[in-house]
C-alpha cells in the first residue's frame, strides 16, 4: 500500500510544483514593483487610446449634464447611479466644465484599480492569480478604452476594486482575531466601500446581501454582521444627506422604466 500511494503522490508534485515555484518565489519578492509596473502601464496605455470627443453613446454626455444639474440646481440624479456624477462635481466646482479633465479621472480610477487588485489579493491566493487579475486589467483594450469616456465603468471598477481590497481587510483581521473595537475605521471602509458601490450602480445593490453570505460562507458571522450594520449606516446617511441638500431630478427612476412592460409608453 505504501508504495501505491508514493506513486499517486509523484505526478501531483510533478504537475503542481516545479513550474511555478521560480514565479510564486520571484513574485514574493518583486510582487510591489511588478504591480507598479502594471499600474503604471495601465495609466500609459489608457493615455494612449485617449479619446477627446465626446461617444456618440448618449451616457458620455449624461453624466456630465448629471453633474451640472446636480452642482447647479442640486438636482438628485434619480435614473442613474447618483455617485459618478457627484465624483464629478468636485471636478467642476474646481475648474469648470473642461472635458479633458472630466475625462482623465477614468485614467485614474483604472490605475486605482490595477493596483487595488495587488493588494487586495497579496497572500490570500498564489501570486499567478493576482498577476493574471493586474495583466488584464492594464492590457485589456475592452477595459483601458473606458479611460476616455466620462462612463461609469472606469470609475465603478475603481471602487470594486477598492471593495475587494475592503473585504481582505476585514477579512484579514478577523481571522487573526482583532478586536472590533480596536480597527473600527477597516469596518467603517468596508462599511463605505459597499455603499459607493451601491450607490455607483442600481443593478450593485446586491452587494448588501453578497458581501455578508461570503463572510457567513467562510463561517464568519461576527464579521457579516458588522459589515450589513456599517453598510447600513453609511447608506442611510448618504440618503439622508442628499434628501436634505438636494431636490428629486426630473423624469423617472430607472427601476420604474424597467418595471414597465413597454419602457418608451408609461
Amino acid at each position: 500500500m505504501g508504495k501505491k500511494q508514493e506513486k499517486r503522490a509523484e505526478p501531483r508534485v510533478k504537475a503542481q510544483g516545479p513550474s511555478s515555484a521560480p514565479l510564486e518565489g520571484f513574485l514574493a519578492k518583486k510582487g510591489r514593483i511588478v504591480a507598479l509596473i502594471l499600474t503604471a502601464l495601465t495609466v500609459i496605455l489608457a493615455i494612449a487610446l485617449w479619446d477627446k470627443r465626446l461617444s456618440f453613446q448618449t451616457d458620455d454626455a449624461t453624466y456630465i449634464k448629471n453633474a451640472w444639474d446636480l452642482l447647479h440646481l442640486r438636482q438628485y440624479p434619480i435614473f442613474q447611479g447618483p455617485m459618478y456624477p457627484l465624483m464629478l462635481t468636485v471636478v467642476m466646482a474646481a475648474a469648470g466644465v473642461k472635458l479633458s479633465l472630466l475625462k482623465a479621472t477614468g485614467i485614474v480610477f483604472l490605475a486605482l484599480q490595477t493596483w487595488l487588485i495587488y493588494k487586495a489579493l497579496r497572500g490570500k491566493v498564489p501570486g499567478f492569480v493576482w498577476l493574471g487579475g493586474c495583466v488584464v486589467a492594464a492590457l485589456n483594450y475592452h477595459v483601458l478604452q473606458f479611460g476616455s469616456f466620462t462612463f461609469t465603468e472606469a470609475f465603478y471598477m475603481g471602487l470594486q476594486a477598492m471593495l475587494l481590497y475592503a473585504i481582505s481587510r476585514a477579512e484579514e483581521l478577523q481571522s487573526a482575531g482583532a478586536d472590533v473595537r480596536r480597527h473600527w475605521k477597516v469596518w467603517a471602509g468596508l462599511g463605505l466601500a459597499m455603499m459607493l458601490v451601491v450607490y455607483t450602480k442600481n443593478a450593485a445593490i446586491v452587494v448588501a446581501g453578497v458581501v455578508p453570505l461570503f463572510f457567513l460562507l467562510r463561517k464568519q458571522p461576527k464579521i457579516a454582521g458588522i459589515s450589513l450594520a456599517a453598510f447600513v449606516i453609511f447608506w442611510g446617511g448618504f440618503k439622508v444627506l442628499t434628501s436634505a441638500i438636494t431636490t428629486k431630478g426630473q423624469g423617472e427612476s430607472q427601476l420604474e422604466t424597467l418595471l414597465r412592460k413597454n419602457d418608451k409608453n408609461p
